[in-house]
């Protein structure tokens, strides 16, 4: 009995740090698509945003047709795009709030350098407007844009992350650092500013 208790704590001694929510889901899609209201529209609070979290979640299973693959692998760029748009209508139904969405231009999109989409995502942030980014590479996530100096990215992010540096980031294929890639930026718009 005492061998059994001494390897007992031994192994709990030795126990690593818990999962937290959202560590083994895929929902940063969804929660990319919440943030990306809040931030463009700050008289939504923290009841309102469980009231859009409710109908995108429903929504995954068309999105995709499976709700259980999207939570366990991710939310694929249709997926965001039509979890995007549910978000905007839900603000115009619900709030009489006109936002936007729309992707980057084609031909950043089919013809990436990471100076010319960092340079285009420059112009288009404020605060009336932010990028839904699909990130890849040495990170797989999908965050909101807030804010794009020379230098970094500022980020909104669901995860711990508060901003990106341009330094580690590319629009090429990579597994050691963040590939931006331009197919997957989603640009939201509050209202009628104009986008570039």
């Amino acid at each position: 009995m005492t061998d059994m208790l001494s390897s007992r704590r031994s192994r709990i001694g030795r126990l690593r740090e818990p999962y937290r929510q959202g560590d083994l889901d895929g929902l940063c899609g969804i929660y990319s698509a919440i943030n990306a209201v809040r931030a463009l529209c700050p008289e939504i609070d923290g009841d309102e945003a469980c009231w859009l979290f409710d109908p995108l979640v429903r929504h995954l299973p068309t999105a995709g047709g499976n709700a259980s693959a999207a939570v366990a692998n991710g939310i694929c760029c249709g997926d965001e795009a039509r979890l995007l748009a549910k978000a905007v209508r839900y603000m115009a139904d619900e709030h009489d709030i006109e936002l936007s969405v729309r992707r980057l231009s084609k031909p950043l999109r089919r013809a990436p350098d990471i100076d010319r989409v960092w340079q285009a995502l420059a112009r288009i942030v404020s605060p009336t407007c932010v990028a839904v980014l699909g990130l890849e590479g040495r990170q797989s996530h999908w965050t909101v844009a807030v804010a794009v100096s020379p230098q970094q990215i500022r980020l909104y992010d669901s995860g711990a992350s508060s901003a990106l540096r341009r330094s580690s980031c590319t629009v090429r294929k990579t597994t050691t650092r963040i590939r931006l890639a331009p197919a997957h930026v989603f640009i939201i718009r509050r209202g009628d500013a104009e986008v570039a």
